[in-house]
């Protein structure tokens, strides 16, 4: 059976900080999944 961990976080800069930190621990793309109410900033900010 698999863990789950669910966040809650204010702004998408808080998000993004933690999805960093997860993957300096170990934790890959595919384990890791957001969810946002509105990405239409925060995409156009981190699209490379």
């Amino acid at each position: 059976m698999k863990n789950h961990v669910i966040g809650v976080y204010e702004n998408e800069q808080q998000a993004a900080e933690v999805v960093e930190d997860l993957k300096e621990k170990g934790y890959t793309t595919e384990e890791i999944s957001v969810i946002a109410k509105n990405t239409k900033n925060y995409l156009k900010s981190h699209r490379k």
